[in-house]
Parts: C-alpha cells; structure tokens; sequence
C-alpha cells in the first residue's frame, strides 16, 4: 500500500523542552511539536524517571496556535493514562482519552474513541506503529532506537490530511519511547 504523504521532525531526548519542526514532503513546516511540563519542581523530578513519567506534550499548528494539547494521568496503580484535548479544522474542541490496555506483554497497542470512532494504535518491535480504524490503515509512525531520532509519519487516508498534527500527538504522546 502507498502512502500518501510523509511529515517528520526531529526529537532531541525525553528532557528537551524545545520546538521542533513538523515538515511536509517539501520541508514546509505544518506545525511544532514539544515537551512541556507545568513548572520547573516536576521538570526536576522527572529526571529521576528518565522523563516518562510527567508526559507532557503540545502540537501547535503553522500558525502557532495550539491545537493539540496532552498529559499523562499520573498514578502509580493505573495503567498509562493520557487525557487529549485537540482543536480541528473547525476549530472545535475534542476531548478524549487513551489508555493503555496491554497486560504483559511486548506489542504496544490500544484502541480509544473520538466522536465515537473507535481508533485502533498497534506498535509491535522494530516496526512501524499503525494507526487504524478497523481493516482501514490511515497512518504508520516510526522513529529509531537510536540517535538521531527523526520521527516519520506516513499518512495513508486522505480524509485525515486536515488532522496530520493530531495523528502525528497520538503516536507521540502515546509511545513516547524516546
């Protein structure tokens, strides 16, 4: 299956709190991507869990408006927990949670609803992950095991190009491997 278009940017390590680039195909920037956190106490506290633990990330679009906004629900007797907020092309706000679902095992994967359609993330091991809903492949999102890290989407269904930067936060923030 071909893929319709690919966007990348870089991803400099768990701590960085800086900006990078999202590029199209032609290197026009679509939009920036970043860790944040809420104030310097849980940046500081977060070295302590190799930055995995206080996940924190905003997308802005080229326009630099935010439009992808999501944080870890942090609780050390739940599964991995992300609360999402994304605002669309109609600059409507969407909220939604993914959570982890796997017990024990290596493959990453969840399903998770917006407006009640159900999203399918599977990431097994030196693959790229999919995004999917049901048989219909609309994404795949790779970055190396090791430096540099160039994250890579490849964007299969066209009806999603108006919401590349909302894929593009939940491969992030969901296998935020790096």
């Amino acid at each position: 299956m071909r893929f319709l278009e690919l966007f990348q940017y870089d991803w400099k390590t768990p701590y960085s709190t800086s900006f990078s680039d999202i590029l199209d195909e032609n290197g026009k920037c679509i939009g920036k991507i970043r860790k944040k956190y809420d104030n310097s106490f849980i940046r500081l506290i977060d070295l302590f869990f190799a930055g995995k633990y206080f996940v924190q990330y905003e997308i802005l679009d080229s326009k630099d408006q935010l439009v992808f906004d999501a944080k870890a629900n942090t609780s050390a007797f739940k599964k991995r927990q992300y609360s999402i907020e994304y605002i669309n092309s109609n600059n409507e706000k969407v909220n939604f949670q993914v959570i982890d679902k796997k017990m024990f095992d290596i493959v990453e994967k969840t399903d998770f609803n917006i407006n009640g359609q159900k999203y399918n993330l599977v990431k097994v091991p030196l693959e790229w992950a999919k995004l999917s809903i049901g048989e219909n492949l609309i994404a795949e999102w790779h970055v190396p095991i090791k430096p540099p890290f160039k994250c890579k989407l490849k964007l299969y269904d066209e009806s999603y190009k108006d919401d590349t930067l909302l894929i593009i936060g939940i491969f992030h923030t969901y296998l935020n491997i790096i």
